[in-house]
């Protein structure tokens, strides 16, 4: 007899939650509906909701990561898994005190996007035209998306 899958109790990494062997509830069909459908959305959820786990799960989808995705229902759809870069910013493990705290964690992260793609961005004493430099910039749209 085979145990029971385990519950992924504070787990908010879809690759660890699928290489873990843990229950997740298929949500698949809705994420495809999500990102195949209008160019923008507005997603709200209440602490706790699992707003890191969906992240973590686009994240793993733009990534081209199909293999995390066997016997799920995008795995069996038209989505053609092109893999996108992703600016992935995760400020949960942070605290910030000021706004220049804040500025200063968001600069460091996008930095670290950007050298993880091989970019070198500009110095940059704001977040807002830094995101802006990265996400519209020549560089990171002749090299992936043509």
């Amino acid at each position: 007899m085979t145990s029971p899958k385990k519950l992924p109790i504070g787990i908010q990494s879809f690759p660890k939650l699928i290489e873990g062997g843990h229950v997740y509830v298929d949500k698949t069909e809705d994420i495809y509906r999500l990102i195949t459908g209008a160019p923008a959305r507005f997603l709200s959820r209440p602490r706790r909701f699992g707003k890191s786990l969906l992240v973590s799960t686009l994240k793993a989808i733009f990534d081209g990561r199909r293999e995390l995705f066997e016997g799920l229902w995008i795995a069996g759809s038209d989505y053609d898994w092109q893999v996108f870069p992703i600016i992935y910013l995760d400020l949960s493990r942070a605290s910030f005190e000021t706004p220049a705290q804040f500025q200063s964690e968001l600069i460091r992260q996008l930095t670290a996007s950007a050298n993880w793609y091989g970019l070198e961005p500009g110095p940059f004493q704001r977040a807002a035209p830094m995101l802006d430099d990265l996400y519209s910039g020549p560089r990171i749209s002749d090299q992936w998306l043509s």
